[in-house]
């Protein structure tokens, strides 16, 4: 009885090192199959979030556009009357209104102005076309407006910085002919 005592303890260390085999294998795989339905659900997110978020730029897209395209046709409108002598006050007028609607659209889209002339520049909000070497700072001229949208800009005012002293004295001279 002793060599079948022996046999079954000699065998036994083996036969674990075998079950504990098998269980790691199982383990391992049911780790990779568990990796592959996360990177297949982490995938299926993704895509559905991008479906999402081009579904919202439509809709963002609609929206602008149906209050943009009514101030689009009111520009059609006044174009197509005569701006000569007899029309002109009229034509004026749809002009007028035209811009009182788009300042109407931009303060409901919160959309403000870059405060440019006779303020001190400041590269931030404004873009320097030119920069007369005067010593001053002021905005003398707006060439473009800039837009901030709820407080962050959009794009920046192209200005002009200082006073041009050359075409001053020039236009100061031209006059006295």
């Amino acid at each position: 009885m002793s060599d079948a005592l022996n046999n079954n303890l000699s065998a036994t260390p083996l036969e674990n090192l075998e079950e504990k085999i098998k269980e790691l294998e199982q383990q391992v795989e049911e780790n990779f199959a568990g990796w592959q339905r996360a990177r297949a659900d982490y995938q299926n997110l993704k895509k559905e979030g991008e479906k999402k978020q081009a579904q919202l730029m439509v809709e963002a897209k609609k929206i602008l556009l149906a209050e943009i395209l009514p101030i689009y046709d009111h520009l059609k409108q006044a174009m197509n009357i005569p701006h000569n002598g007899n029309h002109f006050l009229e034509w004026r007028r749809g002009i007028e209104q035209i811009k009182n609607q788009w300042d109407a659209l931009l303060k409901r889209w919160q959309v403000e102005d870059v405060p440019t002339v006779g303020e001190k520049f400041n590269p931030e909000i404004h873009e320097a076309v030119e920069h007369h070497d005067s010593g001053n700072e002021t905005i003398s001229r707006e060439l473009q407006g800039g837009y901030k949208v709820e407080g962050q800009l959009l794009y920046p005012a192209r200005v002009i910085v200082g006073e041009d002293t050359n075409s001053a004295k020039q236009h100061t001279f031209d006059s006295d002919k």
